[in-house]
């Protein structure tokens, strides 16, 4: 598969500037930077795409409000601390917007994300000490942009870039087709073992979501297949199984045994 690269990162289309520097929220490594503004010199129709789950971290209750009206103005991003189930979380995060929005726009033009330690509270004073230099950092530029991404946990690095490609040479037809057999056996073999907590099953390839029927309690379902060790997750009223898609039939063969044996009599 070819991959047209395009230069500039986010910085490739007009009018759009990026800066990333350090400000002292990873205070572990003064030569990381840790904070990254992006920046349109115009109103942008702006959308996201939002995790489901019953708890959110602060910034996406932030966000969710001030996207509201379709716009957005700027990003401003942390790494080093998420921001998330900690003390003043969305006061923070809505400090952040007001320190960026010296861009000449309302804090409500402004996005916010985070990433980094959770549980822990932000301080959020060196981030609005650090914007003057952030925004006199902003450039139309791919460096602009390379120094914004390396703000960030996982972004334009060598080895994520590096996984991404190899991740993309991986997923031919054949192989993706044998993740939908193997998921195809899975779904068919759980439903096979008639365990009395579980009903019907559904997903796609190797994403499978099973059903708990009433009466029984899912979260003492998930503690007793971890205890028996199988690794398996919650997913609104029911139980999810995300395996690697590498995994083999064996290895399948192997949870269903751990399942049937810690559920047949549950």
């Amino acid at each position: 598969m070819m991959l047209n690269l395009i230069d500039g990162g986010v910085c490739a289309p007009q009018g759009f500037r990026a800066a990333g520097i350090h400000v002292g929220v990873k205070t572990h490594a003064a030569w990381k930077k840790d904070v990254a503004l992006i920046v349109s010199d115009t109103d942008c129709t702006a959308s996201a795409v939002f995790t489901k789950n019953v708890v959110k971290a602060a910034p996406i209750h932030v966000d969710k409000a001030h996207l509201a009206d379709g716009h957005a103005r700027a990003i401003i991003a942390n790494s080093g601390n998420a921001n998330a189930c900690a003390p003043h979380g969305e006061e923070n995060a809505a400090k952040m917007c007001q320190a960026a929005a010296a861009i000449s726009c309302k804090p409500e033009d402004v996005l916010v994300s985070f990433t980094g330690v959770i549980g822990q509270t932000l301080n959020v004073q060196v981030i609005e000490d650090g914007v003057p230099a952030l925004y006199a950092a902003l450039e139309h530029s791919a460096v602009a942009s390379d120094a914004a991404a390396h703000a960030t946990t996982f972004g334009a690095n060598p080895v994520c870039a590096a996984a991404g490609l190899l991740v993309q040479e991986t997923l031919t037809d054949a192989f993706l087709a044998e993740v939908q057999a193997k998921g195809d056996y899975l779904r068919k073999a759980i439903e096979s073992l008639n365990l009395p907590c579980f009903g019907k099953t559904r997903g796609m390839g190797l994403m499978i979501g099973i059903e708990v029927r009433d009466g029984y309690d899912k979260g003492k379902i998930l503690s007793r297949l971890i205890e028996n060790g199988l690794l398996v997750l919650t997913a609104g009223p029911g139980m999810r199984l995300l395996p690697p898609l590498t995994i083999t039939k064996a290895e399948l063969d192997q949870g269903l045994e751990i399942m049937k044996k810690a559920l047949e009599n549950f």
